[in-house]
């Protein structure tokens, strides 16, 4: 089994073309091959001109990036199971707090502290997501700012402060509005709790049909007519994200485009 680490999302695109050129040059174009490799998904040419860079020594000049380099391409790259994606996850997570220390570059800290949170929100660690969001937000290209504060949105909703995402929510939707993360920003306003969603369906016989098989199984069920008619099978509410994640995992093996929302 071949996995994508696609949690990133929209943010990542956002990234994917930042480097620190510059430093990268003066090392001779090791690094500057390495970025060129990054964009073009070759990502194990980017860790290889990483290592390179690295085994000149921890303090050597362009180290903070050979690092940054190498944690961007630990993330992004292809995995093949839950294993590698954790581990590669962490490594990653190591190689940006490493690099941290090592350079003075203010563009490069704001993209170490993105990278940190970017992993921390993957591994499900929201409290250091905001954290490091907030702390990179003001370094990063305007475009980026406005996925990042969506994102510490998601973040505090997660972390069930509801009151505080729906503000941040709406500074999206004020600052940035007809962007894609002020749409996000507005589906996820209001919410109380987290649901599970199970299935979808066109036809509201075949979405009864499923809520009377979750109810007998003992699980609280909501139906719900979309805008566009579909009709949408939700278990919950939940008051924590991780105990909806949980009834995810356990649903999974019945209803594999299970999903918790918002």
């Amino acid at each position: 089994m071949r996995m994508s680490y696609g949690c990133r999302g929209a943010f990542a695109a956002c990234l994917l073309l930042i480097g620190c050129t510059p430093d990268s040059t003066r090392s001779g174009g090791t690094l500057a091959d390495g970025y060129r490799a990054l964009q073009n998904q070759q990502f194990d040419v980017a860790l290889a001109s990483a290592d390179a860079a690295l085994a000149r020594g921890p303090a050597a000049p362009v180290a903070a990036e050979a690092l940054y380099l190498r944690g961007r391409a630990l993330e992004q790259r292809v995995k093949r199971d839950e294993a590698q994606l954790a581990q590669d996850l962490q490594r990653a997570r190591s190689d940006y707090a490493r690099a941290l220390e090592l350079t003075a570059s203010e563009k490069l800290r704001s993209l170490l502290l993105a990278g940190i949170a970017n992993v921390a929100y993957a591994q499900q660690d929201y409290a250091a997501a905001e954290r490091n969001w907030k702390a990179a937000s003001a370094g990063l290209a305007a475009e980026d700012q406005i996925w990042a504060l969506y994102r510490i949105g998601l973040c505090q909703q997660r972390l069930g402060r509801f009151v505080d995402a729906d503000a941040t929510f709406a500074a999206v939707e004020a600052k940035y509005p007809n962007t894609e993360p002020a749409r996000r920003a507005r589906e996820h306003r209001g919410a109380r709790g987290f649901y599970v969603q199970v299935a979808t369906f066109a036809s509201p016989d075949s979405a009864g049909a499923l809520s009377q098989r979750l109810t007998r199984q003992g699980l609280p069920v909501k139906l719900v007519t979309k805008p566009d008619q579909k009709h949408v099978v939700l278990v919950g509410p939940h008051q924590t994200y991780a105990s909806a994640v949980q009834l995810r995992s356990g649903l999974l093996g019945q209803y594999p485009d299970a999903r918790v929302v918002p």
